[in-house]
Parts: structure tokens; C-alpha cells; sequence
């Protein structure tokens, strides 16, 4: 044997070298050092779950259809190429509905200014939508949305000031006009700071009774005006959009617990109302005769004992 492998080092050396590299060899692959396939198809997976997040964030297309747009085998370019003209084409639909939505509203005229000026259909619905909402919040508080009491309340118990203050509503409501703070919103937008403001000057134009046209052509002019008739006028509280949602609010408020008053009182009076008789007035309960009560009251001992005795008497005819 010792002599086998004197003869034979050389190759023995070599097939225990070739074993060896082996054996390591399989003990890489197994823990992916050699093969890193696998670890780099995870991180890729990953990646691209994290850019189809990202996309479906600005497109608003579901991550699932960006995965199935991306295992047909485009590039993420090629991807967004594709959603860019699918978007297109849906864009198109909604601007053919919003142009329909404008012109049911009968705001034509406004709309065909406001798109001369290069403002877009979907700025123009937006605005209507916010001074529609003021107008429906109007007329909550000006009455016109809310049902006629049962019983008419005398115009005495009503509270002044809350009977002013619906009365300022109702006739703003009639001088506010859809079309015109439409119009005001989308050109003083830039001036005022947002829309929301643009609607508050419009509101205070109206009760200082104002043209905002001239906030258009001359603002230094109308905000001297609208100064000056504040000043001479201040009486009142000019009324603003979060003004009218606080008055809201406590509308809302006052509604509830005058409709829990209201049961109360009901339940109240139902409770007081009951009674054990029947519907023909008579008593449901059974007669009960009354007890008959002896006289109970003791004899006198002294005329018993008279009274035996003369039972007794021989004398006694």
C-alpha cells in the first residue's frame, strides 16, 4: 500500500484536490454564492413591485394591471408609453362628459369666456361645483330647503336677531348666481390666493352690493369701496363660507335636540296617558268585595257577672 502510493502520489494528490473543490463547490451553490440567479430574480421582483407602486400613484391604474402590462415583456418605458395613451383616451371621454355637464347647467356663455381666456373644462366644472355647494348651503339656512312646521309658531317667541340673520340669507341666496362666482373664481384665483377666498369676496360684494368687476379691472379702486361701505355699514356682520358652515353646524345642532325634546315630551305624556281601564271605559280589574269587620269591642266583666247571678236567683219569680 505504501509503496501504491509512493508510486501514485501524484494522482492521489489530485483526486483528493479534484474531491475537495468539489464538495465546496456544491456547498456554494446551495447557499446561492456562485449562483446568485435566484437572489437576483427576488430583488428584481421586488423592484418591480416598487415601481409599478410608484406608477399606479401617479396614474392611478391598478398595480395588477402594470404587472400584467409589464410580464407581456415591455420595458417600464415602454409601459408608461402605454398607460400614457390609455390615459389619453380616457381623458378625452371625461372632457366629451364635463363639456355635456356644462352645457345642461346652461352656463354656455361663461364657459365659452372662460375657455377663450384658456381655461380648461375640467377648472370650469370644478368651480361650478364649489359654488353649487355654497348655493345648496344657502338655502338650507335661507329656508328654501327645509319642510313647513306642523304648528305655525307665533312671530312673537321667534328670536330677532336669528329671524334677521335667515332673512340676510334668503336674499343673498337670491342675488347669488352660479355662473358669475364661477366666473370670479377662476379669474381672481391667482390674485386672491384660492378659490375659497374668490367666493368670499364675491359674498361680501353682493351685501355691500359691489361689482368684483371692478376687483378685475381696478383692484386698489374696489378694495377703497369696499372699504369705505364696510365702514359706513357695520352694523352687521358681513356673512363668509365659514360663517355659513359654523351657522350650519348649529342648525344641525338645534334640529337634534329639538327632535329629542320632542320625544320626550311624547314619551312623557304617553306614560302619563296610560290607564288599567278597557276601551269601553270600565274597570279591567275584577271587583273585589269589601271585608265585612265585626264589632269587636269587649262586654263590661261587672254586668256579665249580673247576670249569672240573677240566672241563679231562687227568688226570682
Amino acid at each position: 500500500m505504501r509503496h501504491f502510493l509512493k508510486k501514485h502520489y501524484k494522482w492521489v494528490a489530485i483526486v483528493i484536490v479534484i474531491a475537495l473543490i468539489t464538495e465546496t463547490f456544491v456547498l456554494l451553490l446551495d447557499n446561492n454564492l456562485i449562483n446568485p440567479n435566484k437572489e437576483e430574480a427576488a430583488v428584481e421582483m421586488k423592484s418591480d413591485s416598487m415601481m409599478a407602486a410608484d406608477i399606479s400613484n401617479m396614474t392611478g391604474v391598478t398595480t395588477e394591471e402594470i404587472i400584467k402590462l409589464k410580464d407581456t415583456g415591455l420595458s417600464w418605458n415602454e409601459v408608461l408609453e402605454q398607460l400614457k395613451l390609455t390615459k389619453l383616451v380616457g381623458n378625452d371621454e371625461d372632457r366629451s362628459k364635463r363639456s355635456g355637464l356644462l352645457a345642461e347647467s346652461g352656463m354656455d356663455e361663461v364657459t365659452s369666456k372662460l375657455q377663450a381666456q384658456g381655461f380648461q373644462n375640467e377648472d370650469i366644472l370644478e368651480a361650478k361645483m364649489l359654488a353649487e355647494r355654497l348655493q345648496f348651503q344657502l338655502k338650507e339656512l335661507g329656508g328654501g330647503n327645509q319642510p313647513a312646521p306642523a304648528a305655525q309658531v307665533p312671530t312673537a317667541s321667534i328670536d330677532k336677531k336669528e329671524e334677521d340673520q335667515q332673512e340676510r340669507y334668503e336674499k343673498l341666496l337670491q342675488q347669488f348666481n352660479v355662473a358669475d362666482a364661477v366666473y370670479f373664481m377662476l379669474l381672481l384665483e391667482d390674485k386672491v390666493g384660492s378659490a375659497e377666498a374668490v367666493l368670499d369676496e364675491y359674498l361680501i360684494a353682493l351685501q355691500l352690493e359691489l361689482d368684483l368687476n371692478l376687483y378685475i379691472s381696478d383692484q386698489e379702486a374696489y378694495i377703497k369701496a369696499r372699504d369705505e361701505k364696510r365702514m359706513s355699514s357695520p352694523s352687521h356682520e358681513m356673512i363668509t363660507m365659514s360663517g355659513i358652515e359654523l351657522a350650519l353646524l348649529e342648525q344641525i345642532q338645534k334640529n337634534n335636540t329639538r327632535i329629542k325634546d320632542n320625544l320626550t315630551t311624547t314619551t312623557q305624556g304617553t306614560a302619563a296617558s296610560i290607564d288599567v281601564k278597557d276601551s269601553k271605559g270600565e274597570n279591567i280589574l275584577p271587583d273585589v268585595p269589601l271585608p265585612v269587620i265585626e264589632d269587636i269591642k269587649p262586654g263590661n266583666p261587672a254586668a256579665d257577672v249580673m247576670k249569672e247571678i240573677e240566672a241563679i236567683n231562687p227568688n226570682r219569680p
